[in-house]
């Protein structure tokens, strides 16, 4: 557990605060080495992804995750800035005619609670048809927190799109090794106006599953 705990700490904070040279920082593909992203986290709290990332060998990102909650009346908010350090890298990728695929390898760091995770991950998108894309992620994470023991835990997610239908299926598994349980999750998505879309969650659908519906409003910089 030290060994897995000192290498995840080390990676994490070194690519955080700078280890990699800013003045190497490239474009990436899409022409944004800014990563800045907005994410609903819980009924009451969202997720900000702050970073930058760098083009040419490995294709590394750093930044940090920061969760918000907001106040309502009998409930207080957050009251400080929780931070989580987050690095990333890739390890190889390819492509076909069809579609592409990359390896890659992360690290994380959660100081309030001393939480440091090692990852490797695997994602690729393909069209089956003109109209159909898949997009589908795989991804196995170790984790350690300060007086405990290292736990491993699975994930999976298959995505199709439709893009004649403005619409798309999600489904998500994951498998903790530590509770030994496991969870799936099924979703809908159905694009409307311009960044603007509904979307439908069911969460174990075959087991005492729980629906979830909502709006969301996502715009890129």
């Amino acid at each position: 557990m030290k060994t897995i705990s000192s290498a995840a700490t080390t990676v994490a904070v070194c690519l955080a605060f700078g280890c990699l040279p800013l003045g190497a920082a490239a474009r990436a593909d899409d022409g944004r080495p800014l990563i800045w992203n907005v994410s609903k986290a819980g009924d009451r709290a969202f997720q900000f992804r702050t970073g930058l990332r760098w083009s040419g060998l490995f294709s590394p990102s750093v930044g940090a995750d920061t969760t918000m909650t907001a106040a309502t009346k009998g409930s207080d908010g957050s009251r400080e800035v929780p931070f989580r350090l987050w690095g990333s890298f890739a390890l190889g990728a390819g492509a076909t005619a069809s579609g592409a695929w990359q390896v890659s390898a992360g690290a994380g760091y959660d100081p309030a609670i001393g939480r440091q995770a090692l990852s490797l991950s695997q994602t690729g998108q393909w069209s089956a048809t003109p109209a159909i894309d898949i997009a589908a992620s795989r991804a196995v994470e170790a984790s350690a927190i300060a007086g405990h023991s290292v736990g491993i835990v699975a994930r999976q997610s298959v995505k199709v799109d439709f893009s004649d239908l403005g619409t798309s299926l999600r489904m998500d598994g994951v498998l903790d090794g530590r509770t030994r349980a496991a969870h799936t999750n099924l979703g809908m998505e159905k694009r409307l106006l311009r960044g603007v879309a509904l979307t439908a969650d069911i969460s174990d659908p075959f087991r005492s599953s729980s629906a979830t519906f909502g709006a969301r409003v996502q715009r890129h910089w």
